[in-house]
């Protein structure tokens, strides 16, 4: 990962950037004396999340969690129900990235 074969070698494999971000982690872990080293691969991420567009997706639909509420609420489960809407509402609610190739160029 450090220096441009390692950058290349990891566009090349096509790994998400959450891959990056765990590989770069786990360097700066095992080889703290390497950290400085990472500033150029940490660049590079924040520009990653720069040119990778952000779009609002639903990890749990919303009709989907509204049938589980009024499931609970048929079987008189009003706990569980509050339970769904106050736990799982946010989540219906996710923001993150779109799935989207980034071409980099020099």
């Amino acid at each position: 990962i450090v220096g441009l074969p390692g950058i290349e070698a990891v566009f090349a494999a096509r790994w998400s950037k959450t891959d990056f971000v765990e590989a770069l982690n786990v360097i700066g872990k095992a080889f703290p004396w390497m950290r400085p080293q990472l500033h150029g691969s940490w660049d590079l991420l924040r520009a990653w999340e720069k040119c990778e567009r952000v779009t609002c997706h639903s990890p749990i639909p919303l009709t989907v969690l509204q049938a589980m509420v009024l499931v609970a609420l048929a079987w008189n489960w009003t706990l569980m129900a509050w339970l769904l809407l106050l736990g799982m509402e946010p989540k219906s609610r996710a923001c993150g990235p779109a799935r989207q190739h980034v071409k980099v160029t020099d």
